[in-house]
């Protein structure tokens, strides 16, 4: 019985989306050359999942491609509280939910599937999807992992290091004004007065990515969902692979944090 705490479920997840379109950062040859190494079935063989307790980090790592990859999860809803310690109630209700499914059923424990729970933190939205969160999360989530890049480098020489970022998040919009962020905003819509969070081209994050330390960057975000009046469910790109040497935060968007909404009601 696999979880979303399982690194290999995560990457699974990205191969088993149905990806019509890659957004890439920098050399776009190589970038695909990295994400192909990945969802291609005959170039996954060459990977070694290396994400147990007890395995010299990093995740995965693939002599044959001279690459290896460092796998982590982000939300927009934890935060750290007073003691430095990191509060997270929707995965907290998660947890509750998978345990009480090994408990009613045991025989599954063994098993190879996986649970994916629609878990509920009991929060309101502002509480629960919250930018400023997310932005935190990021920054923290990433720089924790840079702090472990000489181990990756000492145990796979010559490797270059990839980051896979599995983003549980919201899609976001940005209002004209403090008077729409309120509850019960009827925000689901996307109106020409609000303005998309394009994510990917965040100064805040991809200053993060920036500094990160590693050389690719794969930042999978599958929950960013909006609906426009006149055009629908936008298409939001899913997958962002970065050549991290080229990002040049200095042209990306830049967003007012205090105008920042969730999409989801």
């Amino acid at each position: 019985m696999k979880t979303l705490n399982d690194e290999c479920v995560l990457v699974n997840r990205l191969r088993d989306e149905d990806v019509d379109r890659i957004v890439t950062v920098g050399n776009e040859k190589e970038c695909k050359h990295i994400i192909n190494c990945l969802l291609d079935d005959k170039n996954f063989k060459c990977w070694v999942e290396n994400s147990g307790k007890s395995d010299p980090p990093p995740d995965y790592y693939s002599d044959q491609f001279n690459l290896m990859m460092e796998i982590m999860r982000v939300d927009d809803c934890a935060y750290v509280n007073s003691k430095n310690r990191v509060v997270n109630k929707t995965l907290q209700a998660e947890n509750l939910i998978i345990q009480e499914i090994r408990n009613k059923f045991p025989e599954f424990n063994n098993s190879n599937f996986t649970i994916i729970t629609n878990s509920n933190s009991g929060l309101e939205t502002f509480e629960d999807h919250n930018y400023k969160r997310y932005y935190e999360n990021f920054n923290r989530v990433i720089k924790k992992h840079k702090e472990s890049i000489p181990i990756y480098k000492k145990n796979h020489p010559n490797h270059k290091l990839i980051f896979y970022v599995y983003d549980e998040s919201t899609a976001y919009i940005e209002v004209a004004n403090e008077s729409s962020v309120k509850p019960n905003y009827q925000y689901q819509e996307l109106i020409f007065a609000e303005r998309l969070h394009e994510f990917y081209l965040d100064n805040r994050f991809t200053e993060v990515i920036r500094n990160c330390g590693a050389d690719y960057v794969i930042w999978y975000a599958p929950n960013k969902y909006v609906n426009s009046k006149d055009i629908g469910l936008l298409d939001i790109p899913k997958v962002i692979v970065y050549e991290v040497k080229a990002i040049n935060c200095e042209s990306e968007f830049k967003y007012n944090e205090n105008l920042m909404i969730s999409c989801e009601m």
